[in-house]
């Protein structure tokens, strides 16, 4: 068994001892962002405009009121998943978006509603594996390699790509695209329950991007994750994927449709949303009319004994 941190467990004092490690650090950020929300720049901004937004780093801040942060800065502001953002910010209806550059946003859910996925997989397309005959062996090799970049390419081995870009676009024929690291600069909006956008602040900083898929002028965009649970994974923070959508802002003519991929264990969901919409100068990071799946597919990697002669 292992756990967020990477410990492999193999005896029960040692999982007494991670979980003691865990409790450490979960207590250790709450009492940051207590200590952080207890200046009272922060809190009045927060009262009156719904959020907060640093001019300064995150370690600067921590520095100045005498705290020490036991992990790096990003660990603090960079949160893929809701259920790991800060319980004692969800407690405060409040959740924490990163800035770039080691700052950061605090902003009040109540008034900008959370920029966080809320899937469900009780209702897909089963999609069937199809694994080449003549390559048994790359076949045994992508089932001995679990990572996030050999599950995306074994995804294309097995034939689902095509399925899925058969049935969105009516051709079985894609390019691989750009992929990875880059540094990017955009404005951030966020929408309140009235549907009133606010300019939040300009993200300046890397986003990273899993996997795009080509086919004319249409992009299927990936965000890719893996867990070695059979459940979970389905709160993706929207910046996952609108963070790397920007990169192609400057092509109007291109239709960027965003995916969620995720394996939990031998089973892959593929999640694919409606045509990603830019708004001005950059993104808005929570437009509910975005963040429901179009289309959801379900992968059974257990189940691959339909063999072609490709």
């Amino acid at each position: 068994m292992c756990t967020p941190l990477g410990y492999n467990i193999k005896s029960s004092r040692t999982l007494f001892r991670v979980v003691n490690i865990l409790k450490h650090l979960v207590s250790d950020t709450d009492k940051l962002w207590e200590t952080v929300l207890g200046i009272s720049e922060v809190s009045e901004n927060i009262s009156q405009n719904g959020f907060f937004i640093s001019n300064r780093s995150f370690r600067r801040i921590t520095g100045e009121l005498g705290l020490r942060m036991k992990m790096r800065a990003p660990e603090y502001l960079s949160k893929d998943f809701w259920a790991t953002q800060s319980k004692f910010l969800r407690d405060k209806q409040l959740y924490v978006i990163r800035t770039g550059r080691g700052r950061f946003a605090l902003v009040n859910s109540k008034i900008f509603p959370r920029p966080y996925l809320q899937l469900s997989t009780s209702n897909y397309t089963e999609l069937e594996c199809s694994a080449p005959s003549r390559f048994r062996c790359l076949k045994e090799a992508f089932d001995e390699h679990s990572q996030e970049n050999a599950c995306i390419e074994q995804l294309g081995f097995l034939g689902i790509f095509e399925q899925i870009i058969s049935e969105l676009f009516s051709t079985s024929k894609y390019c691989i695209g750009p992929r990875g690291n880059r540094g990017s600069k955009f404005d951030v909006y966020l929408e309140n329950i009235k549907q009133e956008k606010t300019r939040l602040f300009s993200y300046s900083g890397q986003e990273e991007l899993d996997y795009t898929l080509w086919v004319g002028d249409n992009i299927l965009l990936f965000e890719a994750k893996q867990t070695n649970s059979p459940s979970g994974y389905l709160d993706l923070g929207w910046h996952k994927l609108a963070f790397p959508a920007n990169r192609f802002r400057a092509y109007p003519q291109l239709n960027i449709f965003p995916a969620y991929l995720v394996r939990r264990l031998k089973e892959v969901f593929i999640f694919v949303f409606p045509k990603f919409l830019f708004h001005e100068t950059g993104i808005i990071l929570n437009d509910s009319r975005l963040m429901m799946p179009r289309k959801t597919y379900r992968i059974d990697l257990s189940n691959q004994t339909k063999l072609t002669t490709g």
